[in-house]
């Protein structure tokens, strides 16, 4: 059974979410669930493997009038951050992989109660199947070498380490090579991995070529000299926005996305510059992530010139056919560039529907030279306080440098025009 809960705090994480229910369900007997809560949303999905279970938390804490009136006829409110929960039955099946997931889960718990404690060679051997060890560490991304597959390394240092597969994320361990009171690691969750390529049962290996090219930052720096180059100057800012998107949010290579400018430059002589914009806007939900599931003939250079074609004689159309429509615009909205600036990253989005603030009304024919920054984690989640780690060179170093320099896009650079501490949030304003 998946129940839905609603009304749940957008900023409100999917940790937070589990460990609220945890307890609440533990009361009706209920100890293996799964818990999905998107980011940035205010719902999450409770998965529960016995429909008996879900029927006996949904007869006490369900809601089955939407809105207020139907929160008064819950025997057993919830609250959430101050926030009354609406919990209902889900009109989607739950995913069958998830509820064999929690089935195993549950089978191992019960074998584990069993067995009351499994000895020491059972845990070892246990430990062993989920830690390997590692000397050197590559950073970088997958691309294709004719038709085959390839890591490009972008950063590359020989240090030894561990890799824990846990229950939620990857854990990858330097304790082993630096001191103890200066252990350093990194959780990536699962939930963040696009795919996962396995070797052999004993280690984790990528067996595929290794691509050499220039550094990302050189290939970044390469990129921005010809967004911002005399060529590409008749270009509105949004088209250059969105070909610098492509590669600083990882969709494309640099290198391939310079590819993508020389055919620009070349196909469309002529067009239509708002219709080729949102041509290549189109790009974004069409670009498959390079990996063993995806063949490199569909992110190739021809591959990608002929989804732009289709794309801009699609965009004509729909242009064409929304001549006779009224489109209502409204003064108090305005389409906002947007950036969040991470530990190790700044991604672009945008630009998207934001309220006017007195900023934005008094220059509001210049809105599109405003930027709205956030500060996150890696994940997109808020950076929280962690009593056994030092945020310190984060804030101090790394997001200090941004708040008291700029961000450039496309040649264009903005810098600090104000602060909203409660969010997280700075609004820069382009100089250009």
């Amino acid at each position: 059974m998946e129940v839905f809960v609603r009304n749940l705090q957008q900023e409100a994480t999917e940790k937070q979410v589990r460990q609220y229910f945890r307890p609440i369900l533990a009361e009706l007997g209920i100890n293996v669930f799964h818990c999905q809560k998107p980011r940035n949303k205010g719902y999450a999905k409770i998965t529960l493997l016995d429909p008996r279970s879900g029927q006996r938390f949904l007869d006490i804490h369900g809601q089955l009038i939407p809105g207020s009136q139907g929160f008064r006829t819950v025997k057993k409110k919830l609250y959430h951050m101050t926030r009354p929960l609406n919990c209902s039955l889900s009109n989607t099946a739950p995913d069958e992989y998830i509820l064999k997931s929690l089935d195993r889960e549950k089978t191992e718990r019960f074998q584990a109660k069993r067995s009351h404690a499994p000895t020491a060679s059972v845990i070892s051997e246990k430990q062993s199947r989920r830690i390997f060890d590692f000397n050197i560490l590559y950073c970088g991304g997958m691309d294709y070498v004719g038709s085959d597959l390839a890591f490009v390394p972008y950063y590359g240092k020989a240090r030894s380490g561990r890799l824990v597969f846990g229950r939620h994320f990857v854990l990858v361990d330097f304790s082993t090579s630096v001191v103890a009171s200066l252990a350093q690691q990194m959780e990536i969750p699962y939930s963040s991995i696009q795919s996962l390529i396995m070797g052999y049962p004993d280690i984790v290996s990528w067996n595929m070529k290794m691509s050499q090219q220039a550094p990302f930052h050189v290939q970044m720096s390469e990129l921005n000299s010809r967004l911002n180059s005399i060529k590409f100057q008749k270009y509105p800012f949004e088209l250059k926005f969105y070909l610098q998107k492509l590669a600083q949010n990882g969709y494309l290579a640099p290198h391939k996305v310079l590819q993508v400018m020389r055919g620009i430059g070349k196909t469309f002589l002529n067009a239509d510059l708002s219709a080729l914009a949102d041509a290549v806007y189109k790009l974004f939900g069409q670009i498959p992530f390079p990996g063993a599931e995806t063949e490199g003939s569909e992110i190739s250079l021809l591959t990608l010139q002929d989804l732009l074609a289709n794309n801009y004689s699609k965009v004509i159309r729909e242009k064409e056919y929304s001549k006779g429509l009224s489109i209502t615009e409204y003064e108090q909205i305005a389409m906002i560039y947007k950036a969040t600036v991470t530990p190790v990253g700044i991604y672009l989005y945008g630009p998207e529907p934001e309220i006017k603030n007195r900023v934005l009304r008094k220059y509001s024919d210049y809105t599109n030279f405003f930027l709205q920054v956030t500060f996150a984690d890696e994940d997109g989640e808020p950076l929280r306080y962690e009593r056994t780690t030092s945020l310190s060179s984060v804030y101090h170093e790394r997001f200090k440098a941004v708040l008291e320099g700029n961000i450039t896009i496309a040649g264009r650079p903005y810098e600090v025009t104000g602060k909203m501490r409660s969010k997280n949030r700075a609004g820069f304003l382009s100089g250009n």
